[in-house]
């Protein structure tokens, strides 16, 4: 009876069967890692899905970049992420500002890095914050 009740337990609550995992790092490894660093305000975002079935449905958000911290992202920016939770995506609203941490060619981001929406209160404390690591690396 109860092996039975782990299957019931998952069947009726399927996001925990879904949830995303992984091992956060601290930040000054993503800072190190990630080849751009900006803020940028999502203007827009479509859901992509995949033409050759080898790809999970996506999201493509594009971003205006207002602050770079670190690298040269383009004015315009388009990234990638899945849809939150048991993808490791990160839940996209157009109009909101992000901090995006690019470390690789395919522009993709998720809640194992960190990329993050960012609170406009919490942004000048939090550049500062990053722009001092970023020095610090450089020594």
């Amino acid at each position: 009876m109860f092996r039975y009740f782990g299957v019931v337990f998952l069947a009726a609550f399927p996001s925990i069967a879904l949830a995303c995992s992984c091992l956060h790092a601290p930040l000054e490894r993503h800072v190190s890692d990630a080849r751009d660093i900006y803020v940028g305000v999502l203007v827009s975002s479509r859901v992509v899905e995949s033409e050759s079935g080898e790809d999970w449905p996506h999201i493509e958000g594009t971003l205006r970049v207002e602050t770079v911290i670190k690298g040269s992202p383009n004015q315009v920016e388009i990234v990638r992420t899945g849809f939150g939770g048991g993808d490791c995506g990160i839940p996209m609203t157009v109009g909101r500002a992000y901090v995006i941490f690019i470390d690789n060619d395919r522009r993709s981001i998720g809640n194992c890095g960190a990329s993050e929406q960012l609170r406009r209160y919490e942004e000048k404390r939090y550049i500062e914050r990053l722009k001092g690591i970023v020095y610090d690396q450089t020594l």
